[in-house]
């Protein structure tokens, strides 16, 4: 099953009184609990939607470029239904933003079991004695499932189970198998027993549980510095953004120096060797290809092993043209093809006070450095 097919609708618009602020923006690592979420499934999807709350929702449209946030609705189904609806794909997962420890996995089996069935869900067993109080009697907890999210979906599916419930009757669902089931048989359901901890963020002493978890974190850092000339006949592409400067930078490739700066310090931080190792300029097919295409692989590369960024910090050298009016632009472009917030990323400007080739502006240099960090919990 192809990404690009794949929607997660994450589930943030709830509100907590039992933390004093909002629980899915407490820290772990100087790290919001719910970008753990989101580095769990940004490889595995197409699209992310994000369902916040009014409160929220203007932080979250300045700080995560890389995903669609949408106002959620009164309660959870009406949130799930508002971001089913804003889907664009043909499946759709639907995870509480509160079980950061989701497993990757549990994601990726669950997404190979969703080629063969139209319904995936995870659950693990009862470990306690259940009683019933209202008649009285023990339940017996071998017939009983402790269901939790990602809910994974055809998209048509339970889109068509969303529009068979009435508004109201929507409140009486606390989850969105039970909205599935208003329509469609549960033997077309698959129950994917999930060994993996996926506790749940409700109750303080949870907080302490997910927190021994997420500290479970290696990091490494890289560094780079790349230059090039000027040439007549380019376009100067600076930070993924092509800018209105008369002269371009020469090179085999658009000669994007800082994306070819980002590129080869995340490559030193995974131990790798340079750019032009695996973008070499004696490869024809590689003449003129954008900076950021190499940058967005070797991000994908380093993806796969697990490790996310950060942070990033570039630092151009140059003496013409005067960059900063460019500076958010290229922000929001790297947040957006990194999938980090605007935060995790700076790029700075300084001349190199008419000294040397830079100083006779000949040229642009950059220096980065990087820190990414692989995630143990995650890794499998």
């Amino acid at each position: 099953m192809s990404k690009k097919n794949i929607s997660l609708v994450l589930l943030a618009s709830g509100t907590s009184t039992r933390f004093k602020e909002d629980k899915l923006l407490i820290k772990v690592n100087d790290i919001p609990i719910i970008d753990f979420s989101l580095s769990a499934f940004k490889q595995f999807v197409g699209e992310i939607i994000l369902v916040v709350n009014q409160n929220n929702y203007q932080y979250f449209q300045d700080n995560y470029p890389y995903v669609r946030v949408i106002i959620g609705g009164e309660t959870r189904e009406h949130s799930s239904y508002l971001g089913i609806t804003a889907s664009s794909k043909d499946y759709v997962l639907i995870h509480d933003a509160s079980r950061p420890i989701i497993s990757k996995k549990t994601i990726r089996e669950m997404l190979v079991l969703l080629n063969e069935h139209d319904c995936v869900i995870p659950y693990n067993i009862m470990n306690d004695s259940v009683f019933d109080i209202s008649k009285v009697r023990y339940l017996d907890r071998n017939n009983l499932y402790n269901i939790q999210t990602p809910q994974c979906f055809k998209r048509q599916l339970i889109l068509d189970a969303f529009l068979n419930v009435t508004p109201i009757e929507l409140n009486n669902y606390t989850d969105d198998l039970g909205v599935y089931l208003t329509k469609f048989n549960c033997d077309s359901v698959f129950f994917y027993k999930n060994e993996d901890l996926n506790t749940k963020l409700t109750y303080q002493s949870d907080l302490i549980t997910i927190q021994n978890h997420l500290q479970k974190r290696v990091y490494k850092y890289g560094t780079s510095y790349d230059i090039h000339a000027f040439c007549e006949g380019r376009d100067l592409i600076l930070g993924g953004i092509k800018t209105d400067y008369p002269y371009g930078l020469s090179g085999h490739s658009d000669a994007d120096p800082i994306s070819h700066c980002i590129a080869n310090a995340l490559l030193g931080a995974c131990g790798k060797r340079d750019i032009g190792v695996y973008y070499p300029d004696s490869d024809p097919k590689t003449i003129g290809i954008k900076s950021s295409k190499i940058l967005k692989n070797i991000y994908n590369s380093i993806v796969a092993k697990s490790y996310s960024i950060v942070n990033i910090d570039c630092m151009v050298i140059l003496q013409e043209p005067k960059i900063s009016k460019w500076i958010p632009e290229m922000i929001c472009f790297y947040a957006n093809l990194l999938k980090i917030r605007k935060d995790q990323i700076s790029i700075k400007a300084t001349t190199n006070e008419n000294i040397g080739l830079i100083g006779n502006n000949e040229g642009i240099g950059c220096m980065c450095i990087v820190c990414i960090e692989r995630d143990e919990y995650h890794v499998n």
